[in-house]
C-alpha cells in the first residue's frame, strides 16, 4: 500500500493564494456587472426642437391664420413691423391686423414669413 501513496501529491494552491483570487474574480465579475447595468440604465432622455405649425394667409392688410396644428400662445409670437396681434391661444381663423409696411413673424425666435404691405 506504501507503494502507491509516494505517486499521490496532497499539494494544494496556498489558502492566501485561493482567498485573493476568489475575491478578484468576484471585483471582476461585479464590475462588469456594474458597466452593462450602468450603460442600460443610463437612458437620459434627448428632446428635439419642435417646428410650431402655424400658416398664414395674407388678406388685404391683415394676415390670417391658415392653419395650426400645434399649441401655441400668443405670446411666444413676435411680429416686427407695424401690425397688432391677438391674444389668448393661436387658433385658425384668428389674425394679425393693422398690417403696413414690412411685417415679419417669428415664434420663439424661428422665422415663420415675412410680408411687405403697401
Amino acid at each position: 500500500m506504501k507503494t502507491n501513496r509516494k505517486f499521490v501529491k496532497e499539494e494544494a494552491v496556498s489558502p492566501i493564494i485561493g482567498i485573493v483570487l476568489m475575491v478578484a474574480i468576484t471585483i471582476a465579475i461585479a464590475a462588469t456587472v456594474y458597466v452593462y447595468v450602468g450603460g442600460m440604465l443610463d437612458m437620459t432622455a434627448t428632446t428635439t426642437d419642435v417646428v410650431p405649425d402655424v400658416q398664414f394667409m395674407r388678406q388685404s392688410d391683415s394676415l390670417i391664420v391658415y392653419r395650426c396644428n400645434s399649441v401655441i400662445d400668443w405670446s411666444n409670437i413676435t411680429v416686427s413691423g407695424t401690425a397688432t396681434k391677438p391674444s389668448g391661444s393661436v387658433d385658425a381663423g384668428d389674425s394679425i391686423s393693422d398690417c403696413s409696411g414690412d411685417v415679419s413673424v417669428a415664434i420663439d425666435g424661428l422665422l415663420i414669413g415675412s410680408w411687405t404691405f403697401t
